[in-house]
């Protein structure tokens, strides 16, 4: 067995020995032959960006419904179309300077064109845009991409910002009605405030005791009165036992009242009959 490998081995380093100039020369002419292509051949740098696109409002359930959907993986041919059209390089190329307001439209649709082609734009995961960008020179290759991401984004996200915009002019009329329509709350509350100052909830208690010690003192007002009331008229009838002249007018005076009411019912006041009846009362 061990003589059957070394018998293999000796084998192949013949055979290797006597392809030796097939072997080596490769070796040592790839290197040279590589440098030289490189040297000649027109170099070629790509850079890229990724662009996260997510609406924030999605995460916040109370603006939930103001949100627009982006849809990036269905909109991601058209999203494609949008970076290559003229919209967005023509722009990009008159920041760059490459094109100027006298260039001619031919000229300008070149240098366009020569934009578009390295350019490409594919989606990773969901909400992530990467833009490439390929160039021969790279001095500008990153205002170049970042000139593109700019107006790229800015067309992305024009539904979005329209409807932001909406919604902010909308809910800025309602705050100002709002605000309007609590001044004139807080102004009449305070009005009432201060006209019924004595009713608010914050005396009610005081107003209750304050009113059952009211009662209370009415009720004795009233016990003191009834027993003023009993201790004249007892007064007045030991006046009457013990007096008979006052007896006597009081007397009188009643029969005359009961005169005077007949007559009235008969007569005027200016009757003589009723004259004569006020007379004697009144002596």
């Amino acid at each position: 067995m061990r003589k059957q490998i070394l018998e293999n081995a000796l084998a192949l380093v013949w055979s290797a020995w006597r392809r030796r100039y097939l072997i080596c020369i490769p070796i040592l002419l790839m290197p040279v032959v590589a440098t030289v292509v490189g040297m000649i051949s027109p170099k070629k740098y790509e850079s890229y960006t990724t662009i996260l696109i997510q609406e924030a409002a999605k995460q916040n359930p109370f603006l939930k419904d103001l949100t627009v959907a982006t849809n990036l993986s269905d909109r991601m041919d058209a999203l494609n179309a949008l970076l290559h059209s003229r919209h967005v390089l023509a722009d990009v190329a008159f920041k760059l300077g490459v094109i100027d307001r006298d260039t001619l439209n031919e000229d300008a649709a070149r240098k366009i064109g020569e934009i578009s082609r390295d350019l490409r734009a594919t989606l990773v995961g969901d909400d992530l845009i990467k833009i490439s960008y390929t160039s021969n020179d790279p001095s500008r290759m990153e205002e170049t991409l970042r000139l593109v991401s700019l107006r790229f984004v800015e067309r992305v996200i024009a539904p979005q910002r329209s409807s932001i915009m909406n919604s902010e002019s909308f809910l800025e009329k309602e705050l100002t009605e709002r605000r309007a329509e609590l001044i004139t709350a807080e102004q009449s509350l305070a009005s009432y405030k201060s006209k019924f100052a004595s009713e608010l909830p914050d005396l009610h208690s005081s107003n209750v005791v304050r009113l059952a010690n009211l009662k209370q003192a009415l009720a004795t007002k009233k016990t003191e009165m009834q027993g003023a009331a009993v201790a004249r008229d007892d007064l007045k009838q030991r006046m009457f036992r013990t007096n008979p002249v006052v007896g006597k007018i009081e007397e009188k005076i009643v029969n005359i009242l009961s005169e005077l009411a007949v007559l009235r019912s008969r007569y005027t006041d200016n009757h003589t009959r009723v004259q004569a009846a006020l007379r004697k009362l009144s002596s």
